[in-house]
């Protein structure tokens, strides 16, 4: 079992991943392992502790220089009533909007960057984790698991990269420049294909779910089975074998057990770390889409409507990141389960 306790590229790449706040993956499997969930709840908070106390999950400079520009619409239709010549306040009015679209565009590339990086975080490390189960599970005994582990890691992973990095992530792009020049406009010329793109990348990441849950599902109907009868085939010769039937037949039984018990801390550890990698990105964009929603409805009565719109189509924009990072961490949360069954 010492072949399987190291993690040593699989430790090497969640410390690149998580940086200063790294995790020990070997210590993590051995306390699952002895059922000490109390340190594990005690590291894991401590971990997140560190998160919050780095600043890691809300940084202000993300919605400070939209808010100057929506202060700034604010003060002059104020004193839009002073200037006699009304057409000022018309030209300030669309140069204010223009810019706003211009700062939420770049904003909104950040934003969209720091996705891809965290989807392809955790990507990789699921990547790393699924060679490391098949292992163990083929060193308990289920071979057939072990290569459908494999087969399925390899194929579903590629299906989540392409869908979530190559479809959904660009198609979130094109909705919020149509949102954004749909908002600054005097009619919304391009409601109709918003609302398609919208039911567009809903239906997408639904049938990206049910893809995978249907192949995990089908998997584990037949994957253990197999194997179940294959260990049961094998330990009724192994109990066959004149004077050292049984202790053969405990011998196996108890290795195949502590296999299956390495094989399940190793899928919890692996749950946990992918959790992290894409929990505290998905809940800093989530508050940040928060934080735009409720300056939408503040800046309401004060500024330009059209302000308030661009605003809210920024949120909304940023809640499909979320949504496409929580359906990536779904999917990978489902697979390490089927595969440490």
């Amino acid at each position: 079992m010492d072949d399987f306790t190291d993690f040593g590229q699989l430790q090497e790449l969640l410390g690149s991943i998580l940086g200063s706040n790294e995790m020990s993956f070997s210590e993590l499997v051995r306390q699952l392992q002895a059922g000490d969930f109390q340190t594990v709840k005690n590291n894991l908070g401590q971990y997140l502790y560190g998160c919050l106390k780095n600043g890691e999950l809300l940084h202000l400079s993300d919605y400070a220089g939209v808010l100057m520009l929506v202060l700034l619409s604010a003060l002059l239709r104020a004193a839009g009533q002073a200037f006699e010549n009304r057409s000022v306040t018309v030209f300030s009015g669309i140069m204010i909007q223009m810019l706003m679209v211009v700062q939420l565009a770049a904003l909104f590339r950040s934003f969209l960057v720091q996705t891809e990086q965290y989807l392809e975080n955790g990507i990789s490390f699921a990547g790393a984790l699924f060679p490391v189960l098949a292992a163990a599970a083929a060193a308990g005994g289920e071979t057939v698991s072990a290569v459908g582990i494999y087969a399925s890691a390899a194929s579903i992973i590629s299906l989540v990269s392409r869908v979530c990095l190559y479809i959904l992530l660009p198609g979130i792009s094109i909705f919020l420049i149509i949102t954004l020049l749909d908002s600054i406009m005097p009619e919304a010329l391009f409601s109709g294909l918003s609302g398609l793109l919208k039911k567009g990348i809903g239906l997408l990441m639904k049938l990206s779910f049910a893809s995978v849950a249907g192949l995990q599902v089908i998997q584990m109907m037949v994957l253990p089975k197999a194997d179940s009868l294959r260990r049961q085939t094998l330990l009724k010769t192994a109990s066959m074998i004149p004077g050292a039937g049984g202790l053969a037949e405990t011998a196996a039984a108890v290795l195949w057990e502590s296999s299956s018990l390495l094989k399940g801390s190793i899928g919890a550890a692996g749950m946990l770390c992918i959790l992290f990698i894409c929990l505290l990105p998905a809940i800093r964009i989530a508050l940040v889409s928060a934080l735009y929603h409720i300056m939408s409805a503040a800046v309401l009565p004060a500024a330009d409507k059209k302000i308030s719109r661009c605003l809210a189509g920024f949120a909304q924009s940023l809640e499909y990141l979320v949504k496409v990072t929580c359906l990536c961490a779904v999917i990978l949360l489902l697979m390490t389960a089927m595969a440490a069954w």
